[in-house]
């Protein structure tokens, strides 16, 4: 369901609902506006009501997306940011493990640093030296997000004392990458 497609071509909203339509996708799609019309040339109409199938489809959405873009309604600010980062969930993935892959990377060569194992998407389990607890609390005292201590998640569990959890997404810059690993550098050392 697209929340909040429009008629008008100079709205966000026509632009994700054209392109949607323009990329091939063959699935069900179901525009959705409370002014109903004519959306564009072809079978593509604007769902008028909130009834049946895409109805259901909608409030789920709205009911379940956590995410508010500037008092936009959260399905319409998921169709915005997807509309913004290009192609959509393909491209997202692809910038997110590429970002974590030059995370792991630079991480690997900190003293003491190991990756838990090589399968993985965005999220990386990290083995230190030292007390996962204690080496993020040290970095949150520099202002660093270095992760979520294992032993936390998992207490009791004597193997994953000194891992972490930390995650690189497509907003991850190299810079903060470096942060990262220069905090845990001396934190460690």
């Amino acid at each position: 369901a697209v929340i909040g497609a429009s008629t008008t071509p100079a709205k966000l909203g026509f632009g994700v609902a054209r392109n949607l339509v323009q990329s091939g996708y063959t699935g069900a799609i179901y525009f959705v506006n409370p002014r109903g019309g004519r959306l564009l040339e072809g079978p593509a109409e604007i769902r008028a009501s909130f009834d049946g199938r895409a109805g259901r489809t909608v409030r789920h959405l709205v009911s379940t997306i956590k995410i508010d873009l500037d008092g936009e309604d959260r399905a319409t600010g998921v169709s915005y940011y997807l509309a913004f980062r290009g192609e959509g969930l393909a491209r997202l993935a692809r910038i997110n493990h590429a970002r974590a892959q030059a995370m792991a990377k630079r991480l690997s060569i900190v003293p003491g640093v190991q990756c838990l194992n090589d399968a993985w998407f965005n999220e990386l389990t990290l083995i230190l030296p030292k007390s996962g607890s204690q080496v993020v609390e040290k970095l949150a005292a520099q202002g660093i997000l270095g992760g979520v201590p294992l032993e936390r998640l998992y207490p009791g569990v004597d193997e994953l004392k000194n891992a972490i959890l930390v995650t690189a997404t497509e907003l991850t810059e190299d810079e903060d990458i470096e942060a990262l690993a220069s905090a845990l550098q001396e934190v460690l050392a």
